[in-house]
C-alpha cells in the first residue's frame, strides 16, 4: 500500500488542477481515476475565459476554437441577441483532448497517476478498490457526477438531464455554413439547446432541469437540429446527468474536501461545469 500526503480522487477540470498545484508545491500527491486517459468525456466543451484564469497551468500551447461571436435566443417569446467581443471570451474543446492535457501537466509536476482504480470505499485515510489500497492524509474528491462521493450525497442533489452528439464538419449538410455558438433557451422547456464548433465537428445538444415524461431530450434535440438544417444520426445521440446541489451540505467532511461535479455547483442556468471545478480544485489545493 502506498501513502501519500494528498490524494485526489478523479483526473478531469477539478482534479488535475488540484494535484497540479500540490504537487507543485512539494506535496506527495497521488490522482486517482476509475478511467484511462485519453478517455471520452461527454460534456459541451465551452471554456470560459474566467476557467482558465484559475488554470495553474500555460495554455497557450493547446488548440482552442476562440469564440467571439454567441448568438442567444428564447424560444418562446422570439427575443434573440448576439454578444460580440474584440477578444475570444468562450474556449471551445473536445473534452478528450483538454482534460489529458491537464491530466500530463499535473504528472510533469510530480503528481502519481492511478488509473483504472475505482473507488469502492473510503475510510478514514484509506481509499480503496476491489484490489488496490491508497492512504492519504487528505482527500480531494473530484470523481465527477457519476462517482462515489455523488452517489452518497444524492439526498442533497438534484440532476439535470443532457444529451448531445458530434457532426463532423465534412458531413454538414446541404448549405449550412458553419455557425457560431448559440444557445437557444426554452427549447426544450426548462432548459436550452446549443450549437457548439469545435476545430473538426460541431456539438450539438440540449439540456433540462424539469423532469417528466413528456419531455423526450432526444426527439427535442433531433428536431432542433433539422431546424437548423444540420443532419443528426439518433443512434449517436448520448446521454448524461449534472449535478446540481438541491440544498447546501458542506464541501468538507472530516478529511475530505469536495470539489466540482461531485459538489453539484454547475450554474443552475447555463449548467456550464468547468470554470467552478477548476475553481474549486485550486481553492481546494489551497
Amino acid at each position: 500500500m502506498k501513502k501519500f500526503d494528498v490524494a485526489v480522487i478523479g483526473a478531469g477540470p477539478a482534479g488535475s488542477t488540484a494535484a497540479n498545484i500540490l504537487a507543485s508545491s512539494g506535496f506527495k500527491t497521488a490522482l486517482i481515476d476509475k478511467h484511462y486517459f485519453p478517455r471520452e468525456k461527454l460534456c459541451g466543451g465551452g471554456v470560459t475565459a474566467r476557467a482558465l484564469k484559475f488554470l495553474p497551468v500555460e495554455i497557450e500551447s493547446f488548440p482552442f476554437v476562440e469564440i467571439k461571436k454567441v448568438l442567444f435566443k428564447e424560444t418562446q417569446t422570439g427575443i434573440e441577441f448576439e454578444i460580440k467581443r474584440d477578444k475570444p471570451f468562450i474556449f471551445m474543446v473536445d473534452r478528450f483532448d483538454f482534460d489529458y492535457f491537464l491530466l500530463k501537466k499535473s504528472i510533469e509536476k510530480g503528481a502519481e497517476f492511478f488509473p483504472g482504480f475505482e473507488v469502492s470505499s473510503v475510510e478514514g485515510n484509506l481509499i480503496k478498490s476491489s484490489n488496490e489500497e491508497i492512504q492519504a492524509e487528505i482527500i480531494i474528491a473530484a470523481d465527477g457526477a457519476g462517482g462515489y462521493f455523488v452517489k452518497r450525497n444524492r439526498k442533497y442533489l438534484n440532476f439535470a438531464a443532457a444529451v448531445e452528439t458530434e457532426i463532423p464538419l465534412n458531413k454538414v449538410r446541404g448549405k449550412s455554413k458553419i455557425p457560431n455558438a448559440r444557445f437557444d433557451f426554452g427549447t426544450p422547456p426548462g432548459g436550452y439547446s446549443w450549437v457548439f464548433p469545435k476545430k473538426e465537428s460541431i456539438t450539438i445538444g440540449s439540456a433540462t432541469i424539469k423532469k417528466g415524461k413528456g419531455i423526450n431530450l432526444k426527439n427535442i434535440l433531433l428536431k432542433y437540429a433539422n431546424d437548423l438544417n444540420f443532419e443528426l444520426n439518433p443512434r449517436e445521440i448520448k446521454g448524461y446527468f449534472i449535478p446540481l446541489q438541491r440544498k447546501s451540505f458542506p464541501p468538507c467532511k472530516g478529511n475530505v474536501l469536495i470539489t466540482g461535479d461531485a459538489l453539484g455547483i454547475a450554474d443552475p442556468v447555463t449548467l456550464e461545469g468547468i470554470s467552478l471545478a477548476i475553481l474549486t480544485g485550486k481553492l481546494a489545493a489551497e
